[in-house]
């Protein structure tokens, strides 16, 4: 993945579609987890696997399927 604002390369390889949810000045905490999840999907996508623990990824989901 390529960092939005510095345009480092950083692990692991996302297409950046998650960064939108962010990039803003009002920002919540379902932003925030919806970015987290997005970039989670993304890695998978690009990667073949997650790379958040189960149990933080489930939570995360079980979080933002209420919204």
């Amino acid at each position: 993945m390529r960092c939005p604002r510095c345009k480092h390369y950083v692990d692991p390889f996302t297409e950046g579609r998650w960064f939108s949810l962010i990039d803003k000045e009002n920002l919540t905490v379902d932003d925030i987890l919806l970015a987290v999840r997005k970039w989670d999907e993304e890695t998978m996508e690009c990667g073949g696997q997650s790379t958040l623990p189960t149990e933080l990824r489930d939570c995360i989901r079980n979080v933002t399927n209420k919204k």
